[in-house]
């Protein structure tokens, strides 16, 4: 007997809803195993990583994170390029990062306002932005490197947090224009009846809305250029003034048959993205909820 269209509705309904259950494990069970693999692969020695890869440790071996972190393999032997220590090449990153996404984010958000309440007057600058995103990074290595150059910039982690400000901030603008496009301009509007002026409406009642987007767009950008390599290999010629991803390639180039400290090393590496989202986790559920709503 033919099933009703009802049961069978149900079953379509059914049949879709455990095929997205079993996709969402398998994508789980793929992006798990490499966190696995280099968190259990940091506790071995060279040679249980390379025959017991995805294995529990047999015996831990906690000084392969000191040999990271110090960059100490032995007495008088050191990790890195010229004795340089993981942690110095992360305070590179962690200086040139937070200048990116602090000037990103300030200038980013103040455009993209500008641009929301301006929509049809400033068109042409958000097709400027927009542009911005499609120009291949690689066209601007050669005049990039020519002004860091000519500005003395170069070797120097600060001068790449101000390239890297300039990198993000056109998808800064083009996320938060895009934000405050759907924003409740009548509360703005509401305050500037009672003589509030633009910027303090903005600073006490836009701001203040929009920290769950505001900090979202933050983390994604500190993600990106956390990682970032291309630039920083171009600017900083200086081997011991890099950023973290030079010291991993530097230390993996150098030191690829100690494979204990090198998964300890990856592993620090993502620390600190680790505990800036699981610190923000609140905001960027109130952002992708707000964003989601408008």
């Amino acid at each position: 007997m033919p099933a009703s269209p009802r049961r069978a509705s149900w079953l379509a309904r059914h049949v879709s809803r455990q095929a997205a259950y079993a996709g969402l494990l398998v994508w789980a069970v793929a992006t798990t195993i490499p966190i696995w693999a280099a968190l259990t692969a940091s506790f071995k020695s060279t040679s249980e990583v390379i025959s017991n890869p995805l294995g529990i440790p047999h015996a831990l071996h906690p000084d392969n994170y000191v040999a990271a972190w110090t960059g100490r393999i032995g007495a008088g032997t050191y990790y890195g390029i010229q004795s340089e220590p993981l942690y110095r090449f992360g305070l590179h990153s962690v200086l040139a990062v937070s200048i990116g996404v602090a000037l990103a984010m300030g200038t980013g958000t103040l455009a993209g306002y500008a641009l929301a309440r301006n929509a049809e007057r400033l068109n042409f600058l958000n097709r400027y932005f927009i542009v911005l995103l499609a120009l291949p990074a690689i066209a601007t290595w050669v005049p990039l490197f020519s002004l860091m150059e000519s500005l003395g910039l170069l070797a120097s982690p600060a001068g790449l947090g101000l390239v890297y400000g300039a990198m993000v901030t056109p998808l800064v603008t083009v996320l938060m224009r895009t934000y405050f496009s759907s924003f409740p301009l009548d509360l703005v509007e509401a305050a500037r009846v009672d003589g509030a002026s633009e910027s303090f409406a903005f600073a006490r009642i836009v701001l203040p809305m929009s920290k769950g987007v505001l900090t979202v767009v933050a983390l994604i950008q500190a993600v990106f250029l956390w990682n970032e390599l291309a630039v920083a290999e171009i600017l900083l010629v200086t081997p011991d003034r890099g950023t973290l991803p030079m010291g991993l390639i530097a230390f993996k180039s150098q030191f690829a048959s100690n494979l204990g400290p090198q998964f300890a090393a990856l592993v620090l590496a993502i620390v600190p993205v680790t505990l800036l989202y699981i610190v923000a986790q609140g905001r960027i559920t109130q952002g992708i909820r707000l964003g989601a709503l408008r």
